[in-house]
């Protein structure tokens, strides 16, 4: 009897099991080497794509909170503005010129349409970023969820050992590489927990950002329609529209 070493190595895995060759290599050996090497290429390439895409995706989660800070300065200059023209209704109001400095408002409201359109250019650059994430988080559950070539290699394992005494693969050596690539897999576990930390916590805090958006963008439209109708008046100088329709806030 001639014990021999089969390796194959793939990225940061190598598959080693020992066959005797003064045995025929069957077709149970043949299948079990085909659909264990297959299996392993595959986890492999999937734990590879998985690191890879999260040290190129790592950096969107900050990319978000900058693109959220921008969002709560608008918030601030819309509440200014808002304040502001307040003021200017009030001095309209009281039929006193020159009370309030109309420059004041105008500049604030140009500041805060200025930030609303670089908002909008980081917002249109962020969303293929998020559109990313949730392809590979998606593309990653469908691969990682996807046990059938495992339950295929339990059922050749199986009948492999039945006929162990006719098949040139040793399939002890074989069991003992399978623990080996357990160990490797479990070694790399920590990937699928930065995944649910990405899907948790990237896909969450667009979805967030999202809806704090639809809100500033929904205050400070109206409050442009109002404005208007505000410069209206100041226009002719005619204080007879009623306050409340002019609510700027």
């Amino acid at each position: 009897m001639a014990i021999q070493t089969k390796t194959f190595t793939f990225g940061q895995h190598t598959i080693s099991y020992n066959y005797d060759d003064s045995k025929p290599w069957t077709a149970e050996d043949e299948s079990l080497e085909k659909v264990y090497t297959e299996l392993v290429k595959n986890e492999v390439e999937l734990h590879e794509m998985v690191y890879d895409s999260i040290m190129e995706l790592a950096p969107v989660s900050k990319e978000i909170a900058i693109t959220r800070e921008l969002l709560m300065l608008i918030k601030d200059f819309s509440v200014v503005a808002r304040e502001e023209a307040d003021n200017l209704m009030l001095s309209l109001m009281s039929q006193e010129e020159d009370t309030f400095d109309r420059d004041l408002l105008t500049e604030t409201v140009q500041t805060t349409e200025k930030a609303f359109a670089e908002y909008h250019a980081k917002l249109t650059l962020l969303e293929p970023r998020i559109t990313l994430v949730t392809d590979f988080v998606n593309k990653y559950i469908t691969m990682s969820e996807d046990y059938t070539a495992w339950k295929v290699l339990t059922e050749i394992v199986a009948l492999h050992s039945r006929n162990y005494e006719t098949n040139s693969i040793d399939i002890c050596s074989f069991d003992t590489e399978r623990e080996h690539f357990q160990n490797f897999l479990s070694v790399h576990k920590d990937h699928s927990d930065s995944i649910n930390r990405m899907q948790d916590g990237y896909v969450s805090d667009y979805n967030t950002l999202m809806l704090q958006t639809e809100m500033e963008y929904g205050i400070w439209n109206e409050f442009v329609k109002r404005l208007d109708l505000l410069m209206k008046m100041v226009k002719v100088k005619t204080p007879s529209i009623i306050s409340d329709e002019l609510n700027l806030n």
